[in-house]
């Protein structure tokens, strides 16, 4: 049994991750309520920070890490709905590309920031709480956003439903099935307690999308290797030889990032970053 605490942020409590004994899905145990949550939620919380200055050859590379970590097929710009947009970083991106967007955002302050920065709507709420026209998207993405959802198969099948015949979901998730989990356990960087309140594999997440409608399942893996430098961080901070945030400066600082962006080349190649991005579609008849 997997027993962790919050690592990123050191808000209270002690959390089980325990298995579903029909599906084999994985969850958080207690899982914080909807409404309870939001203290788990604070303003330093990082996706509700702005990215920072950065020189042009930072951007580039920023841009570049950005596009290993969402990917969509070849597609001309139509209607995209993001789930989870925090303060619209991608919203923006895609806007730049032409897209018409539209965000889904649970935290009313980011949502504001999102909506500001795009001028596009950017609803305040769960998603199973929002009501939009059916077959109105084209593309529906949901970036590291499932696993903080708290009933994520219905908000599947609410992107389904939104979603235009022929149209594309693009998601990632933190892999359950990955090595990585296996290795570190409560030190996963991915495992982040209590925030991720399902921890999927990708048999059970292909399940999951083939039973909500979706075909044409696609897996993919990022290139990166902060996952495993952050896993490690957290592994030598148990056993107190350097703390998190000693490592965190550490990973943050250039020379890292530059040895981090040569090592996520070779572990992508392997396959072996513990995210995956999720490719599906709905059928066109």
């Amino acid at each position: 049994m997997i027993v962790g605490r919050d690592r990123a942020l050191d808000r209270p409590g002690r959390f089980q991750i325990v298995r579903c004994p029909r599906c084999d899905l994985l969850r958080t145990h207690p899982r914080p309520t909807l409404e309870s949550i939001g203290v788990y939620y604070p303003s330093e919380y990082a996706p509700y920070q702005p990215p920072p200055a950065r020189t042009r050859w930072g951007q580039s590379l920023r841009n570049y890490t950005n596009a290993r970590w969402t990917h969509l097929p070849r597609l001309p710009p139509g209607r995209l709905l993001e789930l989870g947009p925090a303060i619209g970083v991608y919203m923006q991106a895609m806007q730049r590309a032409g897209w018409d967007v539209t965000g889904i955002e649970l935290s009313a302050s980011a949502a504001r920031v999102a909506a500001a920065a795009t001028g596009a709507p950017v609803h305040v709420g769960d998603v199973c709480g929002i009501t939009l026209p059916p077959a109105s998207f084209d593309v529906v993405s949901a970036w590291m956003v499932l696993e903080h959802l708290h009933d994520p198969v219905a908000a599947l099948r609410r992107a389904f439903e939104w979603l235009k015949p022929g149209g594309w979901l693009g998601l990632s998730v933190p892999d359950a099935g990955s090595w990585m989990f296996r290795t570190f356990g409560n030190a996963w960087f991915c495992l982040e307690l209590p925030r991720h309140l399902y921890h999927f594999s990708v048999p059970t997440l292909s399940r999951i999308l083939e039973s909500c409608g979706f075909r044409d399942i696609v897996v993919m893996r990022p290139w990166t290797a902060y996952d495993l430098a952050y896993s490690v961080g957290a592994r030598l901070d148990d056993r107190g030889w350097i703390s998190s945030r000693t490592s965190a400066r550490w990973i943050a600082s250039l020379p890292a990032r530059a040895a981090l962006w040569g090592a996520g080349w070779v572990a992508g190649g392997l396959g072996l970053p513990s995210m995956v991005i999720v490719n599906a579609r709905k059928p066109s008849a």
